[in-house]
């Protein structure tokens, strides 16, 4: 796990790099753009393990579920509330296959949905900032 959390740490530092170069500056924006990139794939983590090595732990799907969960409540609390739909297909897909047995091209079908959509609505959360 923190070797995994680790590599999306620094992949979201990349997201910040991409939004220095186009924006040209620091800010509070650069910041969300890394928390809530970080957020997203670590939630990632926590489905595919959920669905393969950890898929006959009751307590890790719990643990993947509550995470969901906290996904839709950070971005309230963090006063931007309209990031909280990038969040809901994860928060589905978790509550939906967590814990059952799913092929590895399903799962990345998934992610693959799941991180273009979080991507689309991310820019559009960013443009609307």
């Amino acid at each position: 796990m923190i070797n995994d959390l680790c590599a999306i740490l620094v992949f979201s530092l990349g997201g910040a790099a991409a939004y220095w170069l186009g924006q040209g500056g620091w800010d509070d924006t650069m910041a969300a753009v890394v928390v809530y990139s970080f957020l997203h794939f670590t939630g990632s983590v926590f489905f595919v393990k959920s669905v393969f090595r950890e898929r006959g732990n009751k307590r890790w799907i719990a643990y993947a579920r509550v995470y969901h969960g906290l996904l839709l409540i950070v971005p309230w609390v963090a006063g931007d509330p309209g990031m909280i739909v990038p969040y809901i297909y994860s928060v589905i897909r978790t509550f939906i296959f967590a814990g059952k047995s799913m092929q590895p091209p399903k799962a990345g079908v998934l992610e693959i949905i799941g991180a273009a959509q979080f991507l689309m609505f991310s820019i559009l959360w960013i443009q609307s900032t």
